[in-house]
């Protein structure tokens, strides 16, 4: 794994254990789609990256599309990090857990889409 892909700090980060649960922010929704072209269900999942201080990958599948296969998570994570690159916001792996975001960069999509996730 890349020395890039290990958050600083990542062995102390804990992902959350608890469900996942999402409000129907359709405004979030909307400005995600707006702002960085996600599709839906790329939206539900950036929603659970800025609601937790980190996401397990099954945690993130079960919300996100538990109807596919768990691998999905990660190539929406791929297809996301591409469309968010130009606005300067990171999605980090957590070696062998999951996913979370930085501070900075849950700022840096708040001051896009207007709102809370």
């Amino acid at each position: 794994m890349p020395q890039a892909d290990w958050p600083a700090g990542s062995r102390l980060r804990k992902p959350t254990t608890a469900p996942i649960r999402l409000d129907a922010r359709l405004d979030f929704l909307m400005s995600c789609k707006t702002e960085f072209g996600l599709t839906p269900a790329e939206s539900r999942l950036l929603q659970c990256l800025m609601q937790a201080r980190a996401c397990t990958k099954p945690h993130l599948h079960a919300v996100v599309a538990p109807e596919a296969e768990p691998k999905i998570i990660d190539v929406f994570v791929c297809k996301i990090r591409g469309k968010l690159r130009k606005f300067q916001v990171r999605i980090d792996t957590i070696w062998g857990q999951g996913y979370a975001m930085t501070e900075e960069s849950k700022r840096l999509v708040l001051a896009r889409t207007g709102g809370q996730p």
